[in-house]
């Protein structure tokens, strides 16, 4: 193996390395802002788990942090809670670092 294999083949792994990163850290921040977002209407037991299925099922299924966002709003307007977009935004961002921390710490 030359060594421009050789380092084609680290590049490679490292892309693997880091997408697989990626997906643990949005996993686990797609499932805490679900948590929050069934909390606030006062889902608990199976039907928060049920949300929050539902939520990583469409984080999974559709492209983007804004989609996302927009779905957790529909969400809780149909559970009369008034939360402004800015406000989702700024927990998905809180759960994003928590997701982040966590996974430094491994």
């Amino acid at each position: 193996m030359t060594t421009f294999d050789e380092r084609e083949h680290a590049f490679e792994n490292l892309y693997v390395h880091d997408q697989d990163v990626r997906f643990r850290v949005l996993a686990r921040r797609n499932k805490a802002l679900a948590d929050w977002a069934a909390a606030l209407v006062g889902k608990t037991g199976a039907d928060a788990a049920a949300y929050r299925d539902d939520v990583l099922a469409y984080a999974l299924s559709h492209d983007g942090d804004e989609m996302l966002a927009q779905k957790i709003l529909e969400d809780l307007r149909n559970g009369q809670k008034i939360v402004a977009l800015p406000d989702i935004r700024a927990q998905m961002d809180k759960f994003m670092a928590a997701a982040l921390q966590h996974e430094k710490e491994g």
